[in-house]
Formats: C-alpha cells, sequence, structure tokens
C-alpha cells in the first residue's frame, strides 16, 4: 500500500521589519504600529535557546531543536525544515514522503506548516514535547541530557544509527535570548509582533529582531490577507524589510 502525504495544518505569513522605525524608547511597538496593528497592551516574555553541535550539525542537515520558557512552563521542539522550491507546496510534500514524512508519521506528533516569508517558503514539520518546571538548561550536555530523553526516531535515525546522539555529546547551547510577543488584531486569527533580542553583530550589547505574523488554515486565506497585511505596512516608508529574515539563522551565526 502506498503511504499518503502529510496534511498542511496552517500556513503562518512572516514579515521582517525595522526595529528601529516600529519600536519605541521602551523596546514596545509605537503608538503608530499599535494603531495601524491593532496591537493589545501586554507582552508575552519568553526564552529561546538552540542545541545543537559546534559545527551546526542539525542546522545544516535542516533540523532544529529548540528549548522554550514561557513563565516556568518549559519546553523541547524538532523542527524539520524543507524549502518550497517554483512555489510548490505538493512539491515539497512528495519531497517530504520521499523522505519518510507521511500520514502514519504525522500521526506521532509532527505539526506541518508552510511558512511563508517574503521571499521564500518552507515546510515545518515540528514535535514538541512538555517539560518539567525549571530554567532552561545552563550549557549543552544539560540540554542534551533534555533533548536525548524526547528525540523523535527520524532524527535519531537520521544520517546513520548513532549520528544524532554523536551531535549530542559534543553539543552546545546556543543563547538563550530573550523574546516579547504582543497580539495584534488586523487580521484576526492567531496573530504576533514578535521582537527577539539578539546578541549584535559586532557583539556590543543586544539587537532587537521584529517580525510580524499571522497563521491561516487555508493557502488562499493566508495568500488574502498576506496582501492586506502588506498593505498595511507598506503605507508607512520604513517598517517593512525586503528581505526575508530567519531568527533562527541569526541566533546560531551570533551565539557561536
Amino acid at each position: 500500500m502506498s503511504k499518503k502525504p502529510i496534511q498542511v495544518q496552517a500556513f503562518e505569513v512572516k514579515f521582517a521589519l525595522d526595529a528601529k522605525r516600529v519600536l519605541g524608547a521602551e523596546g514596545t511597538p509605537t503608538p503608530a504600529v499599535a494603531d495601524a496593528l491593532g496591537v493589545k497592551d501586554g507582552s508575552e516574555d519568553f526564552q529561546i535557546a538552540f542545541l545543537d553541535g559546534p559545527h551546526v550539525d542539525f542546522h545544516t542537515e535542516r533540523w532544529n531543536i529548540r528549548f522554550r520558557d514561557k513563565g516556568g512552563k518549559r519546553e523541547v521542539s524538532f523542527k524539520r525544515r524543507l524549502p518550497v522550491y517554483h512555489d510548490s507546496v505538493q512539491g515539497v510534500l512528495e519531497t517530504a514522503l520521499r523522505q519518510g514524512f507521511d500520514e502514519e508519521e504525522q500521526a506521532e506528533g509532527y505539526d506541518a506548516e508552510i511558512e511563508w516569508g517574503p521571499a521564500r517558503r518552507t515546510l515545518t514539520l515540528v514535535k514538541e514535547k512538555k517539560l518539567g518546571a525549571g530554567p532552561l538548561p545552563v550549557d549543552g550536555r544539560a540540554a542534551a541530557v533534555e533533548a536525548a530523553d524526547s528525540m523523535p526516531g527520524k532524527l535519531r535515525r537520521w544520517i546513520r544509527e548513532g549520528w544524532a546522539e554523536s551531535v549530542l555529546a559534543v553539543g552546545r547551547l546556543y543563547g538563550p535570548v530573550s523574546a516579547r510577543r504582543w497580539k495584534f488584531t488586523a487580521l484576526g486569527g492567531k496573530t504576533a509582533f514578535e521582537v527577539w533580542y539578539l546578541r549584535s553583530a559586532d557583539g556590543d550589547g543586544a539587537e532587537p529582531i521584529v517580525e510580524v505574523s499571522f497563521k491561516a488554515p487555508s493557502e488562499s486565506e493566508a495568500a488574502t490577507n498576506r496582501e492586506v497585511l502588506r498593505s498595511k505596512l507598506l503605507a508607512h516608508p520604513g517598517w517593512l524589510l525586503k528581505d526575508d529574515m530567519l531568527k533562527t539563522d541569526l541566533l546560531l551565526d551570533r551565539y557561536r
């Protein structure tokens, strides 16, 4: 019997913004941004760290292991990323199927979404595990112990049996970094105005990285609301950055 492809559960549209133009002195959305997007008062604060080898071996293979702490509620997630070529969602689902990510595998706990930035789209397959109370791991060894207990079989057997464990054995923690998230109401649904505070490129202080995003259940709805959001942002010259800004890539690069 032939395997069935996974089902995309949501499309997440993302745009990067110029922090100098959209954040006020307190690091919160400016009144103009809050008014344009309907940003709600009060933010959700959290911390994020990634676990990888010294040569970012997991990331090179398009896997990420992320730890997150939201008010003492900790989780670890394992994310597989596959680029969408020629805007073909069906094509990337077939690629995932050839790699063994089928309907049965998805039923084991993977969330499947299409991330849609200004210039590229990516299929993400995420398996998440809640962790016990306590702070984020303080080093690679502690993080590796927690990751090993929750690692999905796909990653455990990636490349060859034992490869993932060999990376964990020399793993290091990238981060943690602080982040804040506000909801905005311009599009309804699941929306976010998010700021990550990364080490600056010159290593002197922290740099805020700003992104707005929303999720839609279908490609057509995502495309429609993407244009609505893009138009709102373009109405304010200088807010919208033209290129994709991949927060994970920046974090891994700056915390080596």
